[in-house]
C-alpha cells in the first residue's frame, strides 16, 4: 500500500508539469537577440551600450525637424506628431489622424521610418535575422570591420530588406549602414542606399547618434553627402508610456499595407 500511494503521487505530481512545447508564461513581449547572431556583431552591441541594456528600455522619443517622435519598445507601439497630423501604431494597426489630413507621404511606410534608422544597430538584434561577416571594406579611404543581415521569411513588413552594417574595427562602433528598400515592391534588390552615423552619445547608458547623413551611392561608389537629419531631445529609459497614446483616436482612418502582384 506504501508504494501504491508513491506511485500515485509521483503519477500527480509529473501530471502537473508543463510540457516542452507549452509555454509558461508570456506576460509581455521580451526581445531577445537574433539566434544566428555573429561576435563580433554581438561585440557591435556591446560598443553601443549592450543588447541587454536596449532590452531593459521601455520607451524612446526624440524630435526630427519638427515632429516629434515616442516609441514603446516592448511592442513596437508608435506615435508620430506633426505640425497638423498625427501619426500612431497600436503594435498591430497603423492609423493617422485626422482622416482628413495634409501629409501627402505613405503612412505605413513612415511611422516607424526614423525610429528604425536611428535605433541601429539594436533594431537589428530581433529574432528572425541572420548574420553574415564579410570582407573588410573601405569607405571614403578608411578601412571597416562587415556585416550582412537578412531577415526570414515573413520577418516584419519587409523581410526581403537587406542592412550591411561597417563598423570602426578598433571600437566596433558603428560608422556606416548600407541597406535596400523593398517596403513598396516585396522585391528583392541589390539596389543599396547608405547612411553615415555620425555624433554618438549615451543616453542612460546607450549610445545613440545625433545625425545621419544620407550618401550619393551607386555601382559600388561612394558620392557626395545628399541629405542630413539631425535629431534632437533624445530620452530613453525604462519607463512604460501611457498605453492610451497609441489608440486610434475617433477622427482617425487606419492605414492597411499596400497590396502588390509579388
Amino acid at each position: 500500500m506504501k508504494y501504491l500511494a508513491l506511485f500515485f503521487l509521483l503519477l500527480f505530481v509529473f501530471s502537473c508539469q508543463p510540457s516542452s512545447n507549452e509555454s509558461i508564461t508570456q506576460e509581455s513581449k521580451e526581445p531577445v537577440l537574433g539566434t544566428h547572431h555573429s561576435v563580433s556583431f554581438k561585440k557591435v552591441f556591446e560598443a553601443h551600450g549592450g543588447f541587454e541594456n536596449w532590452n531593459s528600455k521601455r520607451q524612446l522619443s526624440f524630435e526630427r525637424n519638427d515632429e516629434k517622435h515616442l516609441i514603446e519598445l516592448r511592442n513596437r507601439k508608435v506615435l508620430v506628431k506633426g505640425a497638423d497630423w498625427t501619426i500612431g501604431s497600436d503594435g498591430e494597426n497603423v492609423w493617422i489622424s485626422p482622416a482628413e489630413n495634409s501629409y501627402r507621404g505613405d503612412v505605413r511606410f513612415f511611422h516607424n521610418l526614423y525610429f528604425y534608422f536611428f535605433s541601429m544597430p539594436f533594431v537589428l538584434g530581433d529574432p528572425g535575422i541572420s548574420y553574415e561577416d564579410l570582407a573588410d571594406k573601405e569607405i571614403l579611404g578608411l578601412n571597416y570591420g562587415v556585416i550582412k543581415i537578412s531577415y526570414g521569411a515573413g520577418v516584419g513588413d519587409s523581410p526581403k530588406d537587406n542592412y550591411i552594417i561597417y563598423y570602426d574595427k578598433s571600437t566596433y562602433q558603428m560608422a556606416w549602414l548600407m541597406y535596400t528598400a523593398t517596403f513598396r515592391t516585396q522585391v528583392a534588390s541589390e539596389n543599396f542606399s547608405l547612411i553615415k552615423y555620425e555624433g554618438w552619445n549615451a543616453v542612460d547608458g546607450v549610445n545613440l547618434p545625433s545625425k545621419l547623413i544620407w550618401y550619393e551611392y551607386k555601382d559600388g561608389v561612394v558620392g557626395n553627402p545628399r541629405r542630413e537629419v539631425p535629431f534632437e531631445n533624445i530620452m530613453i529609459n525604462s519607463e512604460v508610456p501611457d498605453n492610451s497614446l497609441f489608440t486610434m483616436p475617433a477622427d482617425a482612418k487606419k492605414v492597411e499595407m499596400a497590396s502588390t502582384d509579388n
